[in-house]
């Protein structure tokens, strides 16, 4: 029997991996919002699951019967929506993997100083303090459940048509409202990807 991937969030960030474990044989579910994503993930060869985090719960068993999980849902409101609709956990062990995409905001301000992943975190942002706090469930339900955990802090990922040259230069709603600006410092390093 292969391995299995179970994504929690099949969307842009997360599809060229779900792409490339299926290329190389995985068995690759994920969840997604509406049904026209559902049907399109699944004639590409992808099991999808309808998936509302607002409402809905997510069967832990089902979750951690796969080899690896990746989520990359954000947080909201200082909890991950995934951790909340998994419920109690207690009952599982696994020798599984997960792999919470996170964000590199988590680290916050550091005055334009070159740091790395063993940089102490201090999000400054609401945005940041929300993903420190669900790397941080994230951690104790890898520490219940078994699981190794793998934090992956991303920079800022702009899809097609999002990027800050497409809010520079396109028609987007940013630009046509006056919004998008030129940011001009001395040494400025931007890491966008």
């Amino acid at each position: 029997m292969g391995s299995s991937a179970f994504c929690i969030g099949l969307g842009y960030s997360i599809r060229p991996l779900a792409d490339d474990l299926l290329h190389e044989g995985w068995s690759v579910t994920g969840t997604t919002r509406s049904q026209d994503k559902a049907e399109a993930l699944r004639k590409d060869g992808l099991q999808a699951k309808i998936w509302d985090s607002t409402r809905d719960k997510l069967d832990p068993e089902t979750v951690f019967a796969s080899d690896v999980v990746i989520v990359s849902v954000a947080p909201s409101e200082g909890t991950c929506p995934v951790i909340k609709a998994l419920g109690d956990v207690s009952g599982i062990r696994s020798n599984g993997q997960i792999l919470y995409l996170s964000s590199s905001g988590v680290y916050g301000d550091y005055d334009g100083a070159w740091i790395d992943e063993t940089a102490t975190c201090r999000p400054g942002t609401a945005r940041g303090k929300d993903r420190l706090a669900a790397e941080n469930q994230w951690t104790m339900l890898a520490e219940r459940t078994g699981c190794r955990l793998t934090l992956c802090r991303l920079a800022g990922i702009y899809g097609p048509g999002r990027s800050a040259i497409d809010s520079l230069s396109g028609d987007t709603k940013g630009a046509r409202a006056g919004l998008s600006r030129r940011v001009v410092k001395p040494g400025q390093v931007f890491n966008r990807i």
